[in-house]
C-alpha cells in the first residue's frame, strides 16, 4: 500500500521486496552503530510489516551475536488507526488536515492525543527497566516514531508535523525522559 502512497495504517500487509531490503540495509546500520553491543531487548508492533522487519534484522544481528534470544509483540507500538482513511490516498486534502488536529476523532479514526497517551506509557514502563535493558530495539510506524521522537525531544506543534522518519531508519535516543 505505501508504493501506491496509500493510509496503511493498521492495514495488516505485508512488506514489499523493496521493504525487505530496507531492513536489511536498516540492519546492516545498526549492525555498525552497535558497535558490538548486544541488543537486551527487542519489542515489535504487531502488524506484520513490522514482525517482517524485525525478522530481517534479527538475521543479519543474529549471525554477529547481537541479537536477544527473542523478540515480544507489544500492541502499544501498532500504528494510528486511520479509520475510514485506511486504503485511501495519503495526499487526500481531508486525510492531510485530520492528521494535524491531535484530538481529532471523526472518520473513525483514533487520535493522535491517544497514540501518544499509549506510547508515552510504554516508554515510561521501559525507564524502570533502564538498569536491566541498556539497549532496546522498537520495531514500529512512522506515528509511532514521530510520538517516541517526541518523547525524547521538545518540539513546537510545527515541529512535531514536520518530523518524519524515514522508511526503516535507525534513529537512538539516549537516556530516559524526565517527567
Amino acid at each position: 500500500m505505501n508504493n501506491l502512497n496509500q493510509v496503511c495504517g493498521i492495514s495488516d500487509v505485508p512488506l514489499s521486496e523493496k521493504g525487505k531490503l530496507q531492513a536489511i540495509e536498516a540492519a546492516e546500520k545498526l549492525k555498525q552503530k552497535l558497535n558490538n553491543t548486544k541488543i537486551n531487548a527487542v519489542y515489535v508492533s504487531p502488524l506484520i510489516r513490522a514482525q517482517q522487519t524485525a525478522e530481517q534484522v534479527k538475521t543479519v544481528l543474529s549471525k554477529v551475536g547481537l541479537w536477544p534470544d527473542n523478540y515480544l509483540i507489544e500492541n502499544r507500538l501498532i500504528e494510528q488507526n486511520y479509520g475510514s482513511f485506511e486504503g485511501k490516498s495519503r495526499l487526500d486534502k481531508s486525510f492531510v488536515y485530520s492528521k494535524s488536529q491531535f484530538a481529532d476523532r471523526s472518520y473513525n479514526q483514533e487520535s493522535l492525543l491517544f497514540v501518544a497517551h499509549r506510547v508515552y506509557s510504554f516508554l515510561s514502563e521501559l525507564k524502570q527497566f533502564k538498569n536491566n535493558y541498556d539497549v532496546v530495539l522498537l520495531v514500529t510506524h512512522g506515528a509511532v516514531c514521530r510520538i517516541i521522537h517526541s518523547y525524547f525531544n521538545s518540539m513546537s506543534n510545527e515541529q512535531f508535523g514536520a518530523w518524519r522518519a524515514v522508511n526503516c531508519q535507525v534513529v537512538e535516543y539516549e537516556g530516559a525522559r524526565e517527567e
